[in-house]
């Protein structure tokens, strides 16, 4: 529901826009990103809200279907917010049921409810009804979000109200047939939580066949299928889960969504235990399946508590600075965390492409740091991170910025050239030497030492940060074959 082709609108800016669009579709989401950036800095210099709100509402689009959740949101907000103060009430529509849909991803159930009804509320106004030729099936997914969110809670008294609002709209004809899928799905799943379900009744059959037929898997049906997923595992209809988990493997290769993909395994995962076949489920977990599901946890209570303090921060006045610290810093060694390093980043392509300067992304690693941690226990180990940390700030003061990525990797952001780069990095090299933290199981020396790599380049709107990762990845494995204490600066 992100993106619409507004065929009645023209310009350079829409049609761009409208080219986007297709190339989602298309699947080339890169090409898309590109599309969107012209068109943005296009109504920025037209100072068109409208345009503008369409363009937040699709890089959001873009990013939510890679996965970049903190940045959808970001973007999302941003129009949203300009939606409000102009009054643009389709757009509000349109916006906050993203934003929905997109907290009720990560669990954030009650406050997507917030958003999926200011949405349903704007839905209302006489401007989106003359406005939009899709009124009907518009306001029906606000009511299907509405339903979505209150069943995954268990809120089987509201959801039924919201069922009830939906209806009307499945009986003029007003949604496609995912949508009606969806709605039969869930007030499947409301009658079995009341007790009026019979693991028996055909009704299951029937879903699990429409479900197959309907041949997709994008996000606005995706939480369906999930759902009858759940419905079926609670009431043990394995038989037809195996052919729903066979139907949904195949469309989730041709989307090739990462978080659909996990999602994926995670239900196999608990189908075979169900089943209890440890060899097949041996062999969907392998051996990291566990720990992916548990991070995967960690990772979603952390965008859950970024996103709910990144729309305070953009909504509220006042504690804005206080949110924003919150949410942006790693609280071991103050530096910035992932979801400061993808803002950073974001900005730091913006400056360079305009100026046609490069961008050095590093990869900082505390060399034996597990042989540290053994010999001197964890809370020296925290201590020795927060101090090469504080290496890092100091060398940097000011010409770039450093993010905790994980344990002891540091991430490097800078905005400069190769020989600037490799400069820096001798100076944090040194700097860290010049501590002197014993490290006696050490391999490249008996104080604390770090290994670094660095790739430069300059960006296009469409370089993911990983495009940097990926090449100062490998720049760090050599420095670590090489015997540590070292770094190397490659080029994008």
């Amino acid at each position: 529901m992100w993106g619409e082709v507004m065929a009645n609108k023209g310009g350079f800016g829409h049609e761009r826009l409208n080219k986007a669009l297709a190339l989602y579709r298309d699947g080339n989401i890169e090409k898309a990103l590109e599309y969107s950036f012209d068109a943005l800095n296009y109504f920025s210099k037209t100072k068109d809200p409208e345009g503008l709100c369409r363009c937040y509402n699709t890089i959001g689009g873009l990013n939510f279907f890679t996965n970049q959740i903190i940045k959808a949101i970001d973007y999302y907000m941003d129009g949203l917010i300009i939606a409000r103060k102009n009054d643009l009430h389709y757009e509000i529509t349109r916006i906050a049921s993203n934003v929905g849909s997109t907290l009720t991803e990560i669990g954030e159930y009650d406050l997507a409810r917030v958003f999926f009804a200011e949405s349903e509320k704007h839905m209302h106004h006489p401007d989106v009804k003359e406005k939009d030729e899709n009124f009907e099936a518009n306001t029906a997914m606000a009511y299907l979000n509405l339903l979505s969110c209150t069943c995954l809670e268990d809120q089987i008294d509201e959801a039924e109200k919201y069922r009830d609002l939906a209806k009307g709209y499945i009986d003029q004809k007003a949604w496609n047939n995912s949508n009606t899928i969806g709605f039969n799905v869930f007030s499947a799943y409301i009658e079995y939580r009341k007790g009026n379900l019979d693991p028996t009744d055909s009704i299951l059959d029937d879903l699990t066949k429409q479900t197959i037929e309907d041949n997709g898997v994008g996000y606005d049906i995706w939480g369906s299928r999930k759902m009858l997923f759940t419905l079926l595992m609670r009431v043990n209809r394995f038989d037809l889960l195996k052919v729903l988990l066979e139907d949904n493997e195949e469309q989730a290769d041709k989307q090739g969504n990462p978080r659909i993909n996990a999602e994926l395994n995670e239900m196999w995962v608990d189908y075979y235990k169900a089943l209890d076949d440890p060899e097949e489920y041996a062999k969907h977990c392998v051996r990291y399946v566990e720990f992916i599901r548990s991070q995967k946890k960690e990772d979603n209570l952390e965008i859950a508590r970024h996103a709910s303090d990144r729309i305070r921060f953009k909504e509220n006045g006042a504690g804005r600075e206080e949110a924003l610290t919150r949410s942006l810093l790693d609280p071991l060694t103050e530096l910035g965390n992932r979801y400061k390093l993808d803002m950073d980043y974001r900005d730091a392509v913006t400056d360079c492409i305009s100026r046609g300067k490069p961008i050095a992304v590093g990869i900082l690693d505390v060399d034996s740091f597990k042989a540290a941690n053994d010999t001197y226990g964890h809370i020296t180990g925290d201590e020795y991170i927060k101090k090469v940390a504080d290496c890092v700030k100091d060398v940097l003061n000011g010409v770039g910025g450093a993010y905790r990525y994980g344990g002891d990797e540091i991430v490097i952001l800078l905005k400069a050239d190769t020989h600037t780069t490799a400069d820096l990095a001798q100076k944090i090299k040194d700097k860290v030497e010049e501590l002197n933290l014993p490290n006696e199981a050490a391999t490249a020396a008996d104080n604390v030492t770090v290994s670094q790599g660095y790739c430069v380049g300059v960006p296009k709107f469409d370089t993911a940060l990983n495009t940097y990762m990926y090449e100062a990845d490998i720049a760090l494995y050599e420095v670590k074959n090489s015997g540590k204490n070292n770094y190397i600066v490659t080029g994008l």
